[in-house]
């Protein structure tokens, strides 16, 4: 009788240890169970794009999606809609030192569109490429105007999105990944943080908790993009 109680008692403490496994260790997916199945969903429906940049940019097609997979998650088309339409003039009309903003299902904001016209003009290897990138109006506000026209579009995300792994890819050519995982934490982090980081920085920011903005409950972008990647097919 002494020993069936320990063995329930042992049985019950490693059923409570799965379930608090499960359930507190910050997964995305357990806590933020419709967001990850939002993004999951735009991945099938989205499968041969994400295929079609992977090829054009050596990386694998689930390597694609899961860099970017927190925002679709974390996207809501009626807030990006109210969000673009307040914001979008004063970005047109001042620039993004005073309005800079979260656009589409990758997030992507104009100074982060601007980052990577930059990068293209100072590369003649890449102007080379991507000179169609660059958006020559000769007038501030028109160019500011067909930025935000150019993020609204689903096209062109995918478009910026391999512009972006293609500058990524060239700056560690020389860097050696230990696994396929820290790869995609390292992408994602720059993804996240911002191109004008140091490759120092990347390493240091690899480390925080802030994904999503607006949550209380705090994850690490490239651990959620990790879930992602090992979520799909």
């Amino acid at each position: 009788m002494y020993f069936t109680r320990i063995r329930f008692s042992n049985l019950f403490v490693l059923l409570f240890s799965l379930v608090l496994n499960q359930f507190s260790f910050g997964q995305y997916s357990v806590h933020r169970p419709n967001e990850f199945q939002r993004a999951i969903t735009f991945f099938v429906e989205h499968k041969s794009e994400f295929k079609k940049c992977a090829a054009e940019t050596g990386l694998n097609y689930k390597q694609v999606f899961s860099i970017v997979a927190p925002e679709i998650s974390e996207y809501s088309s009626i807030k990006n809609y109210f969000e673009s339409q307040s914001l979008k003039v004063l970005y047109v009309q001042k620039g993004a030192g005073y309005s800079d903003f979260s656009i589409g299902f990758f997030q992507m904001k104009p100074s982060f569109i601007e980052r990577l016209e930059k990068i293209v003009i100072n590369d003649p290897k890449l102007y080379l490429s991507f000179d169609d990138f660059l958006i020559n109006l000769k007038d501030e506000k028109n160019e500011r105007k067909e930025r935000i026209k150019r993020l609204e579009s689903e096209k062109w995300q995918f478009k910026y999105l391999k512009l972006f792994l293609t500058i990524v890819k060239n700056n560690t050519k020389n860097q050696k990944f230990l696994n396929e995982e820290e790869k995609i934490k390292f992408y994602s982090t720059y993804f996240n943080a911002g191109l004008h980081k140091s490759h120092k920085e990347i390493l240091k920011e690899m480390n925080h908790e802030r994904f999503p903005n607006f949550s209380t409950k705090k994850f690490n972008y490239s651990n959620v993009c990790l879930e992602f990647y090992k979520a799909v097919k």
